[in-house]
């Protein structure tokens, strides 16, 4: 969302109002980890916590697309809630601060994506970014494609000596 004024006043106006918390901004995130609905843990301003949609993958792991929602009233920065997703476990996809950085990644998966000024009966929501939902279903693929089917999860064992895989004897 990118806001607009006519003039340096009413620039002035929205810049306030979002600074007094009688404005708000949700955000969209891609994040690394599968986070579940509720407060995402912190000090400073409350944010709730919505799953758009979660998935597993082969080069990420699990991934997370979330809507995080200041409380009523309350103003959170963006740099503040990558920071807070970070220390949650949870850092951001993307090569901006705070955030889980991969080669194969370009820009950062963090987007304002609805506006909220009841004082001006203003609204504006959009849909997630498509690139958000395209990661997690390309890397959902690459691990359908590796081993065949979605709902595996795998994981890797060292062992010195015997171990026993299904009835057969390994060594």
């Amino acid at each position: 969302i990118v806001l607009v004024a006519r003039s340096e006043s009413a620039y002035q106006e929205a810049n306030a109002a979002l600074l007094r918390g009688e404005a708000s901004l949700a955000y969209c995130a891609v994040v690394q980890g599968l986070l579940h609905d509720g407060d995402l843990p912190g000090e400073g301003a409350s944010t709730v916590v919505k799953v758009l949609r979660a998935s597993n993958g082969l080069e990420y792991g699990w991934l997370s697309l979330v809507l995080l929602t200041a409380s009523a009233g309350e103003k959170i920065s963006t740099k503040e809630l990558r920071h807070r997703l970070r220390a949650a476990g949870h850092p951001v996809m993307g090569n901006g601060e705070a955030c889980a950085f991969s080669a194969q990644v370009s820009g950062t998966y963090f987007a304002a994506v609805q506006l909220a000024w009841p004082g001006r009966g203003l609204s504006v929501a959009l849909a997630p970014p498509l690139t958000f939902s395209a990661l997690l279903s390309k890397d959902a693929m690459r691990l359908e494609g590796k081993v065949g089917a979605t709902a595996w999860t795998g994981r890797t064992e060292h062992v010195t000596g015997r171990a026993m895989f299904d009835g057969v004897e390994l060594r």
